[in-house]
């Protein structure tokens, strides 16, 4: 928008066209550092480093309560020579306060995935990607639902899935499922909103005193067949938690698919920051786990012991 009469506007522009772009289209070239530092500390290096290339522009961007980076540093010019340059030397000036980011983590999201196998030396992930495989082997991309609840584990598996269907070219809209908790955080809330458009995410949610709220998922048509879910944050033992889903199966005909069975915190924690994806905010505010798995746990007993009532 420009202020003014548009009228006159248009005669200025019609004027001062040859002066302003006879030069033709411009290229400009740039590159951007993600650092965790204050602006402060760092406005010193910056204009040293303006001062000894005019050609180049330098942007100073501060993110406030981001997981990931505190400052972000454009470096922008015409010349791609002299961008190199001054990219260079601020990188080596900074190199302390630099740290990896990838602002685009689903773009080519299974290559990078592979990258990360290769160099994170733990089997687990290896292990749990083939389980994701062995899934989609057996059932397509319809028959599959993710539940996500906005937990650390269901954001890991749902990026291993993703990246996992994205490896076959084209992609379909991704199915997810969560039980509705009586209290819900906003943070944790906002997060799920954003992580459902991120990941172009069919989102269905189940109240939590439905006992029957799965059996839904069975009537589709296409019917729901399979449902991967992430690591059990809660105080019952892995083998009670199998024993539970596989009751469940005998009742809606639903798989259940636990790839990070054998994942801890620390390597969910490590996928998701080697990957720089994002993850709920409450828990840099010190929570250690969100999400509704009580919650599901709960509603499957439900639904177990009903259906076994009915028999």
């Amino acid at each position: 928008m420009f202020p003014g009469v548009p009228q006159l506007m248009e005669k200025l522009f019609t004027s001062f066209s040859q002066e302003l772009f006879s030069g033709g289209p411009r290229k400009f070239f740039m590159k951007e550092l993600y650092l965790k530092a204050k602006e402060t500390t760092i406005a010193e290096t910056l204009s040293s480093v303006v001062k000894e290339f005019p050609q180049v522009t330098i942007g100073s961007y501060p993110k406030l309560f981001h997981s990931y980076y505190s400052v972000l540093v454009t470096v922008e010019s015409q010349a791609e020579e002299d961008m190199n340059n001054a990219y260079i030397k601020l990188r080596a000036a900074l190199y302390k306060d630099v740290v990896y980011y990838d602002k685009v983590p689903l773009e080519d999201a299974y290559e990078k995935l592979q990258n990360y196998i290769k160099s994170c030396n733990n089997p687990f992930c290896l292990t749990a990607v083939n389980v994701i495989k062995q899934c989609l082997q057996e059932y397509s991309p319809e028959e599959i639902c993710v539940y996500f609840d906005g937990d650390i584990a269901s954001n890991c598996v749902l990026h291993l899935y993703c990246a996992l269907i994205q490896k076959e070219g084209s992609i379909p809209r991704i199915q997810a499922v969560c039980i509705k908790e009586k209290q819900h955080l906003p943070e944790l809330e906002s997060f799920v909103v954003e992580t459902i458009t991120r990941y172009n995410i069919n989102y269905d949610v189940f109240e939590y005193q439905q006992k029957s709220s799965f059996l839904q998922l069975s009537t589709r048509q296409p019917p729901i067949k399979a449902v991967i879910i992430g690591n059990l944050s809660c105080e019952q033992q892995i083998s009670d938690c199998k024993k539970l889903f596989e009751e469940n199966t005998d009742y809606s005909n639903i798989r259940w698919i636990m790839p990070l069975i054998n994942w801890d915190k620390n390597d969910v924690w490590n996928f998701i920051r080697a990957l720089t994806l994002p993850y709920c905010t409450l828990y840099d505010q010190g929570y250690t786990t969100v999400g509704s798995t009580k919650a599901l746990l709960q509603a499957l007993m439900d639904m177990n012991k009903s259906a076994k009532e009915l028999k």
